[in-house]
């Protein structure tokens, strides 16, 4: 491969020093560069060999991700975006079977959210006979937005930093039930929850619950069909798909062990919880197979993201095979 451009992506906490550090391995390789632009935690570089300087980058702990910059655009317009990314697609015809697309947007003035972008140029792409995979995906199509330009680029599974991770057979043998949530703040909390551990969770509710779910997406700039937070109107409804139902709840005898010893016994989990004001009520008590207190008995109720994220790192833990649990 000979010369080209390539956007460099930097991990959050990289300072300027480890920056340029990355920049020195290229040349200590032989690989000539020159920065062409550097942002937050992002760099574009020529490189005289673009595939030597994959191969190095790749290997840097300081590096997320490495893209091939396949144009940069001065017309910002979602119509010049869509168009120059199907080129990209077309020109790598027959290589790729699945994709997904990225969007960064940098310049937060953009009046385009990067969920909008982003399906927009899905839908294109998808016109040319590829298929989506958002989990694993052959070609991921780049777009990154800034002040006066738009980075056109496209990257593969090779030029990302593999990191260890839970898979989706461990955070998806477990969901979460919310009963009726008030706030908004809460069901924002959930959100980012949801998206952050890789759980379902699943809200009982009505038109109000609805609402606020609908606000929550607004605020965080979401789209419906990113999340995997619903609405259930009963709490029947909520509860499909259960094999064991455990109730999270200060009032329970059991704790921490018999949480364990459940997510031992296999089958798929439901962890229902109470909203910020009130625990979970007797008729979902009544449904559950056991009961689980959590933390030390300070009598001090938990946030309910809190005591999520608590139990989910315990199940996930035992069903990851990290933690066995302790005979009695």
């Amino acid at each position: 491969m000979g010369s080209g451009l390539l956007l460099v992506l930097f991990e959050p906490y990289v300072n300027r020093h480890a920056i340029d550090a990355v920049l020195g391995s290229l040349g200590s390789s032989g690989v000539a560069y020159r920065v062409e632009r550097m942002g937050e935690k992002r760099v574009l570089v020529s490189v005289d060999d673009a595939g030597r300087a994959v191969s190095v980058l790749r290997t840097q702990p300081a590096v997320s991700r490495v893209v091939y910059v396949d144009g940069l655009l001065r017309d910002r317009s979602l119509e010049a975006i869509v168009d120059r990314a199907v080129e990209v697609v077309e020109g790598l015809a027959g290589k790729f079977a699945t994709f997904k697309v990225e969007t960064r947007r940098w310049d937060k003035s953009y009046p385009l959210r990067s969920v909008d972008v982003s399906r927009a140029v899905g839908d294109a792409v998808s016109r040319l006979g590829l298929r989506v995979d958002l989990e694993k995906p052959e070609l991921t199509v780049f777009v990154g937005i800034d002040r006066d330009v738009i980075v056109i680029g496209h990257y593969t599974a090779e030029m990302v930093k593999r990191k260890a991770a839970l898979g989706p057979e461990v955070t998806g043998s477990v969901f979460a039930v919310v009963e009726r949530p008030r706030m908004l703040y809460e069901v924002v909390d959930l959100v980012q929850a949801s998206r952050a551990l890789g759980v379902e969770i699943r809200l009982i509710g009505g038109e109000d619950v609805e609402r606020l779910l609908g606000e929550a997406l607004k605020k965080l700039s979401l789209a419906p069909s990113s999340i995997r937070v619903s609405v259930a109107p009963t709490a029947g409804d909520a509860l499909k798909g259960a094999e064991k139902v455990v109730v999270l709840t200060p009032y329970a005898e059991g704790n921490e062990s018999l949480l364990a010893k459940v997510a031992a016994e296999g089958g798929r989990m439901a962890l229902i919880l109470g909203n910020e004001f009130e625990d979970v009520s007797p008729e979902l008590r009544g449904m559950a197979d056991v009961e689980v207190r959590l933390g030390p008995p300070m009598q001090q109720p938990m946030r309910t993201t809190v005591a999520l994220a608590y139990a989910l790192g315990i199940v996930y833990s035992v069903r990851a095979g990290y933690l066995k649990p302790r005979r009695t």
